[in-house]
C-alpha cells in the first residue's frame, strides 16, 4: 500500500492562505511567513502580507537599544501537500529529477519503508550521486555541470556553484552534493514545522507563559535592538580574549553559531524558549576538523566567521529561515576546562585536522593528549574531506586549508563535547539555564537585532494593543 500524502495545512486551520496571485500553481499556496510560522491563533494574524524581504528590516527614527522595531513580513510559496512533486521542486530539484523521484515514491509500500519523504529524497539522491560519480568540490572548477547531473534547478545551482563571494571559504568546506543534501534537510525541517504550526493554530494556539505582564508579553513577541553593539566586540586570537567597543575586557566569551531558525528554537524544551536549554541538535556529525568519530559542538568567537556561514546557508535554505545563535560563556566556566590550543601552522593542528577528516587513528601520544581535554580552541579548516584523503601526508597542510576572515586571520573555533566521562556540555547548559539572558537568537545581517520566538510572531498586534490599553 502506497504512502498517503499529508496536507501541509490542517483543514481546521482558519484563514490559512492569502489571496493567490495568478502565477501561483494550484498545488502551492502563497502565505505570509509570519502566518506560516506562528503557533498562536489567527485572530491577530489577518494583516495583508508584504512582499518586503526580512533582510530589508530597518530601524525606525528614534529607535534605541532595547526597544521594539517594525519587522516587514514576507510572502512565500509552499506546497499544499508535504509529500508531493511540488515539494521536490520546493527542495530545489529540477523538473526531471523531481518527476523521477516522485514516481519512485508513489511505488513505496509504507509497510516496507519507515522513513519520511525528506529522508527518502536525500537517500535517493545520494545513491544517484554515488552511482553516477557526479559530485565535485574542487576550488578551481565549475560545479554547475555536476549539479545539473545531480538534478538541481538553476536557482540553487547559481547559489552553490558561484565562486569568489566573501563566503567562498565556507562553500569549499563541503562538496556540491553535500550542500544539496543540506538544502533539502533544512527545507524539509521547515515544512514539518509549518505543518506543526498549522495543527497548533487549529487547536487554538499555544498559551503565553503564565504570570507575565502585557509589557513582558510584548517584549517576547517583537524583535529587540540590543543595548550593546555586538559588532564592536572584538576577539583577540593571540590572547584568546574579548574586549568591548571601548577596549575593556569582558568577563565572558561570546560564542556564535549559524543555524536554521527551526533548530535554533529547538534548543529549548518548550515553546517560547521555555524549559531546559539543550544544544544537542547543534552537534556536528563526523568527520569534522577536530573529531574523526564523535559528534561534537563547534562555536566561534568570530562574529564575521559565523556570518559567512549563515549568509551562504540562508541562500541555500531559502525560504526556510537561518539565524545566528549567541551564547555568553563566563570566563569562570571556561577556566574550569582542560583546554588545548590548535593553531596553524603548528604540527599538532595539521595532524589533528588531517587524521580527523580522514577518520583515521591518530598517533598514540597525540591521541593520549586529546583524550585529556574537554575544550579545543583552534583554527578552522576549509576544503572537502576528499581533499585530505588525496593528501599523502599531514605535513602538506598549508594556508589554502585555512578558513579566513577578510583580515586574513583564521576563523577560531571552540569545540565542546569531546569526552563521554565528563560534564563540560552539562555545565555549559546548566549555566545557560540559570542565566537565560545570556543566550539569544539574532538576524544574520543585523546581529544587533534579537529575534523573538517563531511561535509568537502573530501575537505582536494583540500584545501591543493590550499594552496600550493598560497605559
Amino acid at each position: 500500500m502506497a504512502k498517503r500524502p499529508r496536507p501541509t495545512f490542517n483543514n481546521r486551520d482558519p484563514a490559512r492562505a492569502d489571496a493567490q496571485p495568478t502565477s501561483t500553481p494550484p498545488e502551492a499556496v502563497r502565505v505570509s511567513r509570519r502566518r506560516l510560522e506562528n503557533m498562536s491563533s489567527e485572530s491577530s494574524n489577518a494583516s495583508d502580507p508584504s512582499s518586503l524581504d526580512l533582510s530589508r528590516l530597518s530601524l525606525s527614527p528614534g529607535s534605541s537599544a532595547g526597544t521594539g522595531i517594525k519587522e516587514p513580513d514576507q510572502a512565500v510559496e509552499v506546497p499544499t501537500e508535504l509529500e508531493s512533486r511540488k515539494t521536490l521542486l520546493f527542495f530545489g530539484l529540477s523538473s526531471e529529477r523531481a518527476a523521477s523521484i516522485w514516481q519512485r515514491w508513489k511505488t513505496i509500500n509504507e509497510d516496507n519503508y519507515r522513513g519520511d519523504f525528506g529522508t527518502f529524497t536525500r537517500e535517493l539522491l545520494r545513491s544517484h550521486v554515488q552511482s553516477a560519480g557526479c559530485d565535485t568540490g574542487e576550488p578551481d572548477t565549475d560545479w554547475s555541470p555536476n549539479l545539473r547531473q545531480i538534478g538541481v534547478d538553476e536557482r540553487l545551482i547559481n547559489v552553490i556553484a558561484r565562486s569568489g563571494a566573501w563566503y567562498d571559504g565556507i562553500r569549499l568546506t563541503k562538496s556540491a552534493a553535500e550542500w544539496v543534501d543540506l538544502a533539502i534537510e533544512w527545507k524539509w525541517e521547515w515544512l514539518l514545522y509549518i505543518n506543526k504550526a498549522s495543527n497548533k493554530r487549529a487547536e487554538g494556539g499555544i498559551d503565553m507563559p503564565p504570570n507575565v505582564s502585557p509589557i513582558q508579553v510584548r517584549m517576547l513577541t517583537i524583535p529587540q535592538v540590543d543595548e550593546e553593539d555586538v559588532t564592536k566586540v572584538k576577539y583577540d586570537r593571540k590572547n584568546d580574549s574579548v574586549v568591548d567597543a571601548n577596549g575593556e575586557p569582558l568577563d565572558y566569551i561570546p560564542l556564535w553559531r549559524g543555524t536554521s531558525r527551526v533548530r535554533a528554537e529547538g534548543m529549548w524544551a518548550l515553546p517560547m524558549r521555555r524549559g531546559n536549554f539543550d544544544s544537542k541538535n547543534q552537534l556536528c556529525n563526523p568527520p569534522t576538523d577536530f573529531s574523526a568519530k564523535r559528534a561534537v559542538h563547534y562555536w566561534t568567537p568570530d562574529l564575521e566567521g559565523t556570518q559567512m556561514y549563515a549568509s551562504f546557508a540562508k541562500k541555500i535554505a531559502e525560504p526556510a529561515g537561518v539565524c545566528l545563535v549567541r551564547i555568553e560563556v563566563p570566563l569562570a566556566l571556561l577556566k574550569k576546562q582542560s583546554v588545548m590550543f590548535l593553531r596553524s601552522p603548528d604540527e599538532q593542528w595539521k595532524q589533528v585536522v588531517w587524521y580527523s577528516r580522514r577518520q583515521e587513528k591518530m598517533p598514540k601520544e597525540l591521541q593520549r593528549t586529546l583524550t585529556k581535554k574537554t575544550l579545543l580552541i583552534g583554527d578552522t579548516a576549509t576544503r572537502i574531506d576528499r581533499k585530505y584523503h588525496q593528501t599523502a601526508n599531514w605535513s602538506k597542510g598549508d594556508e589554502k586549508c585555512l578558513l579566513k576572515l577578510r583580515s586574513g586571520s583564521p576563523v577560531t573555533q571552540y569545540v565542546f563535547g569531546l569526552r563521554d566521562d565528563e560534564d563540560d556540555d552539562i555545565d555549559l547548559e546548566q549555566n545557560i539555564n540559570k542565566q537565560p539572558d545570556r543566550t539569544s537568537i539574532r538576524m544574520v545581517d543585523k546581529p544587533n537585532i534579537k529575534l523573538p520566538p517563531m511561535e509568537t510572531e502573530a501575537q505582536k498586534k494583540a500584545a501591543a494593543e493590550e499594552t496600550a490599553g493598560k497605559s
